[in-house]
């Protein structure tokens, strides 16, 4: 079990407001999280205990 470490979204890479905070998530055990990944994101510092990630990336084929 952990404290902290939520992940803080801003804006899609490129648009104008890429780097203004727009929401905070805060982890719930047994969830997992899926966002685009042009949507910027980082991770806050982990306040206590330990914490595993499992990060998957997905790519649609091209023309669809």
């Amino acid at each position: 079990e952990f404290t902290g470490a939520g992940l803080t979204f801003c804006g899609i890479s490129g648009a104008p407001d890429h780097r203004h905070k727009t929401f905070q998530y805060q982890h719930v055990l047994g969830r997992c999280l899926v966002h685009l990944g042009s949507h910027r994101h980082g991770a806050d510092d982990l306040a206590t205990g330990n914490r595993n990630n499992l990060i998957i990336w997905s790519e649609l084929p091209r023309g669809l």
